[in-house]
């Protein structure tokens, strides 16, 4: 059986690699790793995962797609080629970095508070090259700028992303509230893919779930005025740009979500994610509960997602259902030591320091981190040829 995406639907052209063996390639279009299915290929352009089977892998430079391709939503598979049983990667394929604990916002479902608050007091930038160590024994193909709030402390970000960007893709996560522009240069030169956090098409329920925090912003600021103008002066600098939001009562209905796809599409966004709300750090506590969308909206949304790629958007966009997905993210805190996302009450837990080596980083997200959970978590859909009634992890 053919898989869903055919070669036309491919990775770009311009992520064809120089070579097709060994380790990660990182390349100005992508990276590129070989596995035991075929290989795993990621577009700094879309910042998209692929999985290919082994012909496919090897045929890369047979693809024609000089771009991301059409946009599809919540129907677009991420897998290429014919699978016989669901592709599981032997590595990880994503790092999240936090190289502050300082944010200019208090969201109310964040949920890497408590991985932030515990470690604000005493941030040094002695612990720099201690994050730079960790991430760089995680063999991952893409590493992700976060915190906190990389726009606080652009000076960090800057120095993580230069140690970091001849061995991983790199991604930079951000709320837009502050000045981007001193972050923009590295970014340019180090093919960074930029994504901005924006929950609503009017400021009213955005700033209502992402409160500023006076300690960094003035009173009367608006988080969400502050996230257009990032986004509008990433485009301007052609820096590749996400949006992405997370879904939460205030933002779950059809109407709320396609008022903000208009607006993105009238930004000039190709890039949507949808991020369900994890129920973790502030969005575990009991006051957040009433934040959490209800079951017949999330069942809903991939309906909405086709309505739009049906329609013709221009804007690719995948979900995300991290709080279904415990143990499926790894993170390096603002002091170098490594982290895993067990979700709920258990929050973050510590599973190696920034002292560790690398056989003692790998034997620890070996021992915590669910690889397929990882894998579900970025690539989209299931392959076609497991079948209606496969791995049902996979089907989800």
């Amino acid at each position: 059986m053919s898989a869903e995406a055919t070669p036309a639907e491919g990775p770009p052209a311009e992520l064809a690699p120089l070579r097709l063996d060994g380790e990660s390639i990182v390349g100005a279009g992508g990276v590129f790793r070989p596995e035991r299915f075929g290989g795993l290929a990621y577009s700094r352009e879309c910042d998209r995962f692929y999985a290919m089977d082994t012909k496919s892998f090897r045929a890369m430079r047979s693809f024609t797609q000089p771009t991301c391709p059409a946009p599809a939503g919540h129907g677009e598979s991420s897998f290429v080629g014919e699978f016989a049983q669901r592709p599981i990667p032997d590595r990880p394929m994503v790092v999240n970095c936090l190289v502050t604990a300082y944010c200019p916002l208090r969201c109310r479902y964040c949920h890497a508070d408590d991985l932030m608050g515990p470690f604000r007091a005493g941030e040094s930038d002695d612990d720099l090259d201690r994050i730079v160590r960790t991430a760089e024994l995680v063999p991952a193909m893409v590493a992700v700028i976060t915190g906190g709030d990389p726009i606080v402390r652009p000076d960090r970000a800057i120095h993580v992303i230069e140690r970091l960007a001849e061995s991983k893709a790199l991604v930079l996560d951000t709320s837009g509230a502050g000045d981007i522009g001193p972050l923009l240069p590295a970014m340019k030169a180090h093919n960074v893919h930029l994504r901005v956090s924006l929950d609503a098409a009017s400021a009213s329920p955005n700033d209502e779930v992402r409160p500023i925090d006076r300690r960094h912003l003035p009173l009367g600021t608006s988080s969400h005025a502050q996230a257009l103008e990032t986004i509008r002066r990433a485009r301007r600098a052609d820096v590749r740009t996400t949006v992405q939001t997370v879904v939460t009562s205030r933002n779950e209905h059809e109407a709320e979500l396609l008022r903000l796809h208009d607006l993105l599409v009238d930004l000039g966004v190709r890039h949507w994610a949808l991020h369900v709300m994890v129920n973790a750090g502030r969005g575990a506590q009991p006051r957040s509960r009433r934040l959490r969308p209800s079951g017949e909206s999330l069942a809903r949304l991939p309906a909405t997602v086709d309505r739009l790629r049906l329609e013709g958007s221009p804007v690719h966009v995948r979900i995300t259902r991290t709080d279904q997905q415990p143990n499926a993210v790894i993170l390096v805190n603002n002091r170098g030591d490594l982290y895993a996302e067990r979700g709920g009450a258990m929050g973050k837990v510590k599973i190696g320091s920034a002292e560790s080596s690398a056989s003692e980083i790998e034997k620890a997200f070996r021992a915590t981190i669910d690889l397929a959970a990882h894998a579900d978590r970025y690539l989209m859909r299931r392959p076609a040829t497991l079948g209606r009634h496969g791995d049902r992890a996979a089907q989800e």
